[in-house]
């Protein structure tokens, strides 16, 4: 039995199937091109030396030629020097830091929207939108102009180019003022661990924005880079803000933990070793870090407890089991310091924490 549908369904369908062609013509998203979060400048075309009037234009440098153009369907070469200066930009640098081996091109939407947007995309798939959206989709409009694309201006690039360049790297400096662009070149130092350029980011972004700096992961991330550079009494402060607002936020429970061993503060380190223990009962490395604590205080009757809950979620760990043995040799259980040491052997214990195990045994 067929079906069929009738006039008025066959006449909706006939409409919405070209209007959806010609929105995937319209939308970067739609063709794996991600929006940045970095607002267009309004002097970018200038700048960069855009003279057209369409909708979307790209900029990028050839990684066959190693040129520097702009793209809005047809390439036009512009000046290298104008694409360095933007892109070594503090601010432009973090939001174009795009993981692809292809390299990849800025889009630029110019439509008459509420407001431009910036893209980043790998070249294949930006270059395949514009050539799809200015000579396809046209096809499909039957030659009428995209609305987006009406009362567009044309770029006056040719008329004052290095006027231009200079309002737009006032402008980043301006935007690299604001909290979020600060949190935002802190997060991009962090990524490649630059850790002392990060912090300073995140304190800037902190002193300009008051509620930025009450929130839990703004403040947790700035304890764990305060830990990575030692500065671990500022790391302690940074994640008690933490525990303040979410008093069991169990990252931060397992940072201070660690920011007090590396202070000395034992006892408060046990504390909050416990205290993780009770919100991650399946964790291995938490009883580990428990049973750390507990050694350095010559508690190795409570070690043993700790290591070997430790060793019972996490059985094949040979260096929990090398732990829990030299907690028992401690505690004066040789024997079972022994089973645990030979079990560890088996399970591939690293020579020289097998040497410094026999050392008590």
């Amino acid at each position: 039995m067929t079906t069929s549908m009738n006039d008025d369904e066959l006449d909706d369908s006939a409409i919405e199937r070209p209007e959806e062609f010609l929105n995937s013509f319209d939308t970067p998203e739609k063709w794996s091109i991600v929006p940045i979060e970095l607002a267009a400048p309004p002097m970018i075309e200038e700048a960069l030396g855009y003279t057209g009037d369409r909708r979307y234009v790209s900029f990028y440098v050839s990684l066959r030629t190693f040129k520097f153009g702009v793209d809005d369907g047809e390439f036009h070469p512009s000046d290298m020097s104008a694409w360095k200066e933007f892109t070594t930009h503090p601010l432009v640098a973090a939001f174009l830091d795009y993981p692809s081996r292809e390299g990849c091109w800025l889009l630029l939407d110019r439509g008459n929207r509420p407001e431009r947007r910036l893209y980043v995309g790998v070249p294949t798939k930006v270059r395949m939108f514009i050539d799809a959206n200015v000579h396809v989709a046209q096809t499909f409009r039957n030659g009428n102009p995209d609305p987006a694309e009406m009362g567009i201006p044309v770029s006056n690039s040719s008329r004052n180019t290095s006027d231009a360049r200079q309002k737009l790297l006032a402008w980043l400096d301006k935007e690299l003022e604001k909290p979020a662009s600060q949190y935002r070149l802190g997060c991009w130092h962090d990524k490649y661990d630059r850790f002392a350029d990060a912090v300073i980011a995140f304190e800037s972004a902190a002193k300009i924005d008051v509620e930025l700096a009450s929130k839990p992961e703004f403040n947790r991330r700035t304890a764990e880079l305060y830990f990575r550079l030692q500065r671990h009494s500022d790391a302690i402060k940074a994640y008690q803000r933490v525990l303040e607002i979410q008093q069991a936020n169990e990252g931060a429970i397992w940072g201070l933990a660690l920011a007090y061993v590396a202070e000395g503060y034992i006892e408060e380190a046990i504390a909050s070793f416990k205290q993780h223990t009770q919100l991650q009962p399946e964790s291995a490395e938490s009883y580990s870090g428990l049973g750390m604590a507990l050694a350095m205080t010559k508690r190795y009757p409570e070690a043993v407890k700790a290591y070997a809950e430790a060793v019972r979620l996490d059985p094949n760990d040979p260096n929990l089991r090398s732990d829990l043995a030299a907690m028992y040799a401690l505690a004066g259980d040789i024997a079972s310091a022994f089973r645990e040491y030979r079990a560890a052997q088996s399970l591939g214990l690293d020579k020289g924490k097998e040497s410094e195990l026999l050392k008590l045994l």
